[in-house]
């Protein structure tokens, strides 16, 4: 949407105004359970990762690494019960999986939703993946 807007010298103006285009990542987050890992301590995780993508500008891009932080930031003193082994983002914007940066256009704005970030724990099946529902309940999911 294009408004013509009049300075005060009486000179107009086009301002253009737009929404940014959402670009939505998935993260793969590989844990090793340690004592006292839990579902809760793993939905902890996935909530701050949402919260913290929610607080990105738009056209601001991911440098993958920051997730380990806000990941154990997020699991609060139970961050001593898991180790992540491994963490990948994959977005259109990456070009594909990257663990290193998911970049955003000047009009993107990097989003992730609770079924986008998927968990696999060492203990469990070879190749199994789950995220969580908005109440905190394991969904399983194809590989």
């Amino acid at each position: 949407m294009t408004v013509a807007v009049t300075d005060e010298n009486g000179v107009s103006h086009d301002v253009s105004f737009f929404r940014p285009i959402l670009s939505y990542t998935t993260f793969n987050i590989w844990v090793n359970p340690l004592e006292g890992m839990d579902d809760p301590v793993l939905f902890a995780v996935a909530k701050g990762i949402t919260a913290y993508l929610d607080g990105f500008d738009i056209g601001q891009s991911l440098v993958v690494p920051s997730l380990y932080g806000v990941c154990y930031a997020s699991a609060g003193e139970r961050a001593n019960t898991f180790a992540i082994t491994d963490l990948c983002a994959t977005a259109t914007a990456a070009g594909g999986t990257t663990r290193i940066r998911v970049p955003a256009v000047w009009n993107a704005l990097l989003r992730t939703d609770l079924e986008l970030i998927r968990f696999s724990t060492a203990d469990g099946p070879s190749g199994t993946w789950f995220t969580f529902n908005s109440q905190g309940e394991r969904v399983y999911v194809p590989a």
